[in-house]
C-alpha cells in the first residue's frame, strides 16, 4: 500500500524557502498562519502550511545570519589594536597580491583580548621571505582594517565592490605583509579542514608545476582557470567574455562532468551487482569532491557536485532522479547553507543556464538524431548554447548590460578544444605528481592548444561589433523571459497566438527598457 507524504514536493519546498529569502523579516509573519494550517486534517491544507512553514524557515535564516543582530561581530563591536584571524581557504594568487578570506577570531591590546565574528577579506604581499599562511592557520596582525571601496571600471562605471561583497558577508580588508603581521600553524585540525588543508596543498604543488613550464602569461592564465579554477589575467577574461565562452574559465558542470567521466571510466569494471555499484559510487565520490574541493568550492562547482551526489544516490538505490529534481536539491541545500548565495551572480547564472539546458534543449533539438557524429556534435553544442544563452540572457542584460553577438560561433570553435584541453590538463597534472619530467614534455603541446584557443578567442573578440549594448530593468527582465517562455512554446505547439504573445512582450520590453 503507498503511503502518501504530506510534504509538497521539493520544487514547492524550494520556492517558498526562496520567498522566504527574499521576504526576510515580513516572511515571519507566515508562522502563524502556517501552524494553524498544519493542524487541519485536509492533505491541501497540510501542503500550504508546510509551504508556508519553509517561508517563514528562510526568513529565519536570514535573520539569524544579519551580522547587526550579533553583539560580537565587528561591524557592531569595532577592533582593537590586535586581530587574530583564522583562514577559510588558500591564498589565491592574484597579480600583485595573494587573496584569501578569514574568520575573525578576537581582537584585543597588550592587556585584554575579545572574542568577535565575521569575515574579513585578506590581501598578503609577494614580498620575499614571507611565508603564505595556509588554510586553517591563525595570523595575528595590527594592521588596519579598512573598509571594502567601489571603484570606476574600465568601462567608467562605477561598481560598488563594497556591496558586492557584503553580499558574501565581507565588511573589511587588510593589506598583510612580513611586517604587520605574525602566522601561527595550525597543529591540530578536524578530519574535513585536514582534507581541505591537503587539497590547498596538491592545489599549490600543481601550481608550482604550470607556473614552472614556460608557458607565455596568457597561456598560463587559461591553464590554471581551466584545471586549478584560478581566475585569469584580466585581458584575457576580457577576450573570452567579449566571445561569450567565459563560462569555460569558470570551474562548473562541465569540468565536473568531464573529470567524474574520467573517474567513472577507470572503476567501469564495477557496475554488474549491487554492492559493486554501491562501492562504485563511494569510490567515485572521493575524486569529484576531491576536484571540487581543489578548485575552490565555487557555487557552479558545488551545485554539479551535488547534483552528481543525488542522482548517483538515487541510480544506486534504482530510483532515477530527474535532473530538475536534483538541481532543486542541490540548490535547497547550498540555499540553506549560504542564504548569500541569492545573490551570487555565479550562482544565479549557473543554475539558469542548467534550467535553460534541461528544459529549453528538447524544444530547440526537436528530438531528431539525424545525421552524422559531426553533424549531430555541432548541433548539439549548438542547442546547448542557444538553451543556456537564453535562459541567462535576461539577468545579462539586467546586471551587465551588454551581450556578446558572437556567441555561436565562440562557443562551436572553442567548446570543442577545451573538451580536449581540460582532460589533457588533468592528466598532464596526475602525471606530474609522480613524473614531472614526462609531465612537463607532455605540456608543450598542451601550450600550443592554448595558444590556439586563445588566437581564436582575440579575433572573435576583435570583430566589428562583437558587443552589443542593451540594457534592461527588472521589470523589462521579467517580461523578456515571459517572451522566451511564449517563443518557445510557439515552436513547440506551432501556436501562432503564442508568437503573438511573445512579440507583445518583446515591444514592452523595448519600450520599458
Amino acid at each position: 500500500m503507498r503511503v502518501e507524504s504530506p510534504l509538497p514536493s521539493i520544487y514547492y519546498l524550494l520556492f517558498s524557502y526562496v520567498a522566504g529569502l527574499l521576504l526576510q523579516k515580513a516572511g515571519l509573519f507566515f508562522l502563524l498562519p502556517a501552524l494553524l494550517l498544519l493542524c487541519r486534517a485536509s492533505r491541501a491544507a497540510k501542503g500550504l502550511g508546510w509551504c508556508l512553514m519553509m517561508v517563514c524557515i528562510g526568513a529565519a535564516n536570514v535573520v539569524l545570519t544579519d551580522p547587526l543582530l550579533d553583539a560580537r561581530h565587528y561591524r557592531n563591536a569595532g577592533t582593537d589594536s590586535y586581530v587574530a584571524l583564522a583562514l577559510c581557504q588558500e591564498p589565491e594568487e592574484r597579480a600583485r597580491t595573494f587573496r584569501a578570506k578569514a574568520k575573525m577570531l578576537a581582537t584585543g591590546n597588550d592587556t585584554l583580548w575579545q572574542q568577535r565574528s565575521g569575515y574579513v577579506q585578506c590581501y598578503f604581499s609577494k614580498d620575499s621571505g614571507f611565508s603564505l599562511p595556509r588554510y586553517g592557520d591563525t595570523v595575528f596582525t595590527w594592521a588596519l582594517l579598512r573598509p571594502v571601496e567601489g571603484f570606476v571600471g574600465k568601462d567608467s562605471v562605477y561598481f560598488d565592490y563594497g556591496a558586492f561583497m557584503a553580499r558574501k558577508g565581507i565588511y573589511a580588508q587588510v593589506f598583510l605583509s612580513k611586517d604587520n603581521c605574525r602566522i601561527s600553524t595550525a597543529v591540530r585540525l578536524p578530519v574535513g579542514k585536514r582534507f581541505r588543508r591537503s587539497a590547498g596543498t596538491l592545489r599549490t604543488r600543481l601550481r608550482s608545476f604550470w607556473n614552472n613550464c614556460g608557458f607565455d602569461n596568457r597561456e598560463l592564465a587559461v591553464a590554471k582557470a581551466l584545471i586549478l579554477g584560478e581566475r585569469g589575467t584580466d585581458p584575457i577574461e576580457e577576450a573570452y567574455r567579449k566571445s561569450g565562452i567565459i563560462h569555460v574559465l569558470a570551474v562548473s558542470g562541465m569540468h565536473l562532468s568531464i573529470f567524474s567521466c574520467m573517474a567513472a571510466a577507470a572503476l567501469s569494471f564495477l557496475k554488474r551487482k549491487a554492492w559493486q555499484r554501491w562501492l562504485r559510487f563511494f569510490l567515485m565520490l572521493v575524486p569529484v569532491w576531491g576536484y571540487a574541493v581543489l578548485t575552490g568550492l565555487s557555487p557552479s562547482v558545488c551545485r554539479a557536485a551535488y547534483m552528481f551526489t543525488v542522482v548517483g544516490l538515487g541510480d544506486c538505490m534504482g530510483k532515477g532522479v530527474k535532473t530538475t529534481r536534483s538541481l532543486a536539491i542541490s540548490a535547497f541545500i547550498l540555499l540553506v547553507a549560504a542564504p548569500g548565495l541569492l545573490q551570487d551572480m555565479g550562482f544565479l547564472l549557473s543554475y539558469t543556464a542548467v534550467i535553460g539546458l534541461t528544459l529549453f534543449s528538447p524544444i530547440l533539438g526537436g528530438g531528431g538524431k539525424e545525421g552524422g557524429r559531426i553533424r549531430r556534435f555541432f548541433k548539439d553544442l549548438t542547442v546547448a548554447s542557444l538553451s543556456a544563452q537564453l535562459a541567462t540572457l535576461p539577468i545579462i542584460l539586467c546586471v551587465f548590460g551588454n551581450f556578446p553577438t558572437y556567441f555561436l560561433v565562440g562557443n562551436c570553435l572553442v567548446a570543442p578544444l577545451v573538451n580536449i584541453a581540460l582532460p589533457f590538463g588533468i592528466l598532464i597534472s596526475l602525471l606530474s605528481l609522480a613524473f614531472p619530467v614526462a609531465a612537463a614534455l607532455l605540456a608543450k603541446p598542451m601550450e600550443l592548444l592554448l595558444r590556439f584557443m586563445n588566437f581564436a578567442v582575440e579575433t572573435i573578440g576583435n570583430l566589428p561589433a562583437s558587443v552589443a549594448d542593451l540594457s534592461i530593468s527588472i521589470l523589462g527582465a521579467s517580461l523578456l523571459y515571459g517572451c522566451i517562455f511564449f517563443l518557445l512554446q510557439s515552436a513547440r505547439k506551432r501556436s501562432a497566438g503564442r508568437l503573438q504573445q511573445a512579440m507583445i512582450l518583446l515591444l514592452l520590453v523595448l519600450w520599458i527598457g
